[in-house]
Order: structure tokens, then sequence, then C-alpha cells
């Protein structure tokens, strides 16, 4: 069977086979590469798939396949037509990363996970410690700055990072929120100052202040506030900027939002 190299490095190294997916159907399970064969066989995806080779599963009733093309889709078992395939990933290294994996974990204290959502912190004290623990996905971004020490340049360069690494909402709280949210404004605009229309309506990024509120009115903003158009989060980023006392309430705050541990309040409170 004719398979991508790059998938089976993947395989071959001993990540993860069965975790968490950014976009929908939100899970995989990777079959062992010595079974592809027989469970090819089995499935008959030869016969009802021509050109395509199934590799895994989302766990429940649907296929994941490479098609003619080493483009990934994902078809039901039941029925099992060609017509019926959505395209998942354009290739093997996008599939990877929409993948939500121990290894992508590393990076970033796990704060939640529900209904295939994954909320995670990270903290930075410069502008060179911000590495995306969502690659490949699009995500809103919790800024809380704990002693609003950085300059104007390091608020941009952080924001620039958080951009390039597909942040569409940032949500600004804690110390100098408003600078933090006119910088991110202002490095969006430096950006894409000469592209067309169309390109600043798919790149369109949203960003709010909250001077003076409380981690937990913040952080439920964030977690119930934060999608719009046809955004609808898998990921999403809480930063803290420096240390401080508030970083506990803001990282339970947004888990107790995000496992829906708190009682329901309306957009109005």
């Amino acid at each position: 069977m004719d398979l991508p190299e790059r998938y089976l490095a993947y395989m071959k190294s001993g990540n993860s086979t069965e975790g968490e997916l950014s976009v929908d159907p939100g899970r995989f399970q990777l079959w062992p590469l010595d079974d592809l064969e027989k469970l090819n066989h089995e499935y008959a995806v030869s016969e009802f798939l021509p050109g395509f080779r199934a590799f895994g599963s989302s766990g429940g009733g649907e296929m994941f396949a490479f098609n003619s093309k080493d483009q990934i889709e994902i078809i039901p078992f039941i029925p099992m037509e060609a017509n019926l395939a959505k395209l998942l990933a354009q290739d093997w290294p996008d599939f990877e990363s929409k993948m939500i994996a121990e290894q992508k974990e590393k990076n970033m204290d796990v704060l939640a996970k529900n209904e295939c959502k994954i909320y995670g912190a990270i903290a930075i004290d410069d502008t060179s410690g911000f590495v995306s623990p969502f690659p490949g996905s699009l995500f809103p971004c919790l800024i809380w700055d704990h002693n609003g020490r950085f300059t104007g340049e390091e608020r941009s360069a952080v924001a620039r990072a958080l951009l390039e690494a597909g942040c569409r909402y940032v949500v600004c709280g804690g110390a100098g929120s408003e600078a933090w949210h006119d910088d991110v404004d202002e490095e969006f605009v430096s950006q894409h100052l000469n592209d067309p229309e169309d390109v600043l309506e798919e790149l369109s990024i949203m960003t709010t202040y909250h001077d003076g509120e409380s981690p937990d009115d913040v952080a439920f903003f964030f977690v119930r506030l934060t999608n719009f158009d046809d955004h609808d989060f898998k990921c999403y980023l809480v930063l803290h900027v420096g240390t401080g006392e508030t970083m506990k309430q803001v990282d339970d705050a947004v888990r107790a939002y995000a496992l829906d541990e708190k009682a329901a309040r309306s957009s109005n409170d």
C-alpha cells in the first residue's frame, strides 16, 4: 500500500495514535501500520472507495482515508460512499497540526478539556517566551498582564507572535489592558495594511479590553463569548505576562467556566 512518507515517519516514531482534534469530528484513532492492509480489506475500501487508503477513524462512525492526491478525507463507515467524503486536511502535516495530543500539551498547562475543546495556559517573562501550543489551529487568547512592565515595543512583539500563530480573538485583562488592546490592533493593521478587502475579512481579528474587571468576569467573557462569524474555536489559550497572585484566580475561573462548574450567567451580567 502506497502511503505518504510524512505519515509513515510519524507512525514509526512512536507518536500518539489517539487523541483529540481541534476540528470536527474532535477525535482521532490511528490504526497500527501492521493492520492497515487487513483493515482496508475487511472494510472493502478498494471496492467502495477506489483510490482511497484508510488509516484510522474518529473512534465512532467515521473513517479517515487518504485520497488519490494524499489529501485526508472523512467518510462514514455506513454508508461508505465517495460522494459523502469531506475534506479534513490538505495533507498529513496539515492533519498533524490539528492533533491535540500529549506531545503538544508539554508547552502549556492544560486547564480543561470539554466537548472537543482544550483550554491551556502558558506564562512568559519576555518576548522570546511565546511558542504556540496549537500549531495550525485558530484560537482566542486571554492576555493577563500581572505587572505592566512590558514596553509598547515588547507588547507589539507578543501581538505579532500571536497573530502569526493563528490567534483570532484577543481578550486583554490585568495591568495595561487597554494598551495591550491597542497594540494588538495596531500590529494587525501594520501586517495587513496593503491587503485587499477580501483578505482582511478572512483574517479579521477581534480585540477587547477589560480594565479593572475581575478574573472571574474576564474568564466568563473569554470562555463563553469569543466565537464570532464562522469561528467555533476548539483551542483556547491563557497567556500570563509575568507572574502574580491573580494567576491562580484566572486559571481557576477559566477552568470552571470551561467545565460548566459555575452557574449559567447572562451575557448582560
